[in-house]
């Protein structure tokens, strides 16, 4: 992960949704309950304002100056890419995949999201941590598999619990939650302006890597 500081962080819009991870990670069970949550986002409003889910990543900025995704070939991306638009379609909700070349820009635009949906059962790592460099708040699903509890591994070495969920149920809840009560959301931001960033990143990548390689070995016991 670059080191990268937020001097100027824009505010937050309420209906922009950041999607966690690449879509490639993304199955039938989850998009129901983005569209789920999409759809009662907008019966709740008082408006025709919609979520407007906002998909970045290291694959987009490759592909989009020629690039080729390590064990992807083009034909393979492409079918995924049309696969996953047609399952996003839906007409409470918008999604859009972003796209800046300049590190900073890519960070600084991905700051504009008031929430970020982690996918499952393949979560992401990395881009949770970036997030939390921008205070933004992911919802988490822990599961039964190593895949799926990286983000809750981080989350609970930093005292976040309240970002994880363990049903689409509670992913939906929490999901509201975050976009409807201020309070809440507030004190979320609150504790991940007061995160100690030395329990996840600079010189703690050795115990880091052994706590994940712990991680995975319980999952394997567990399976």
């Amino acid at each position: 992960i670059k080191d990268f500081k937020l001097d100027n962080k824009p505010d937050p819009v309420r209906n922009y949704i950041l999607i966690s991870s690449t879509f490639r990670k993304v199955t039938p069970e989850f998009i129901d309950c983005i569209k789920s949550i999409s759809k009662e986002y907008y019966h709740r409003n008082k408006s025709d304002e919609k979520l407007i889910y906002n998909i970045y990543g290291e694959w987009i900025n490759q592909a989009a100056v020629g690039i080729q995704w390590k064990g992807d070939d083009a034909s393979l991306m492409s079918l995924k890419h049309d696969i996953f638009n047609v399952a996003m379609s839906y007409e409470y909700h918008e999604y859009y995949f972003r796209y800046y070349p300049d590190y900073n820009d890519y960070m600084y635009e991905r700051a504009k999201c008031r929430v970020s949906f982690d996918t499952y059962p393949y979560g992401g790592c990395s881009t949770i941590i970036e997030n939390l460099k921008m205070q933004i708040p992911v919802i988490v699903y822990a599961g039964e598999e190593t895949t799926s509890n990286f983000g809750s591994f981080i989350y609970n070495r930093l005292g976040l619990d309240e970002l994880i969920v363990y049903s689409y149920e509670e992913y939906i809840e929490l999901a509201l939650k975050l976009l409807f009560d201020d309070d809440f959301y507030n004190q979320i931001i609150h504790k991940l302006k007061n995160v100690d960033e030395k329990k996840y990143v600079d010189n703690n990548e050795e115990l880091i890597h052994q706590e994940f390689t712990k991680l995975i070995k319980e999952h394997t016991k567990k399976n």
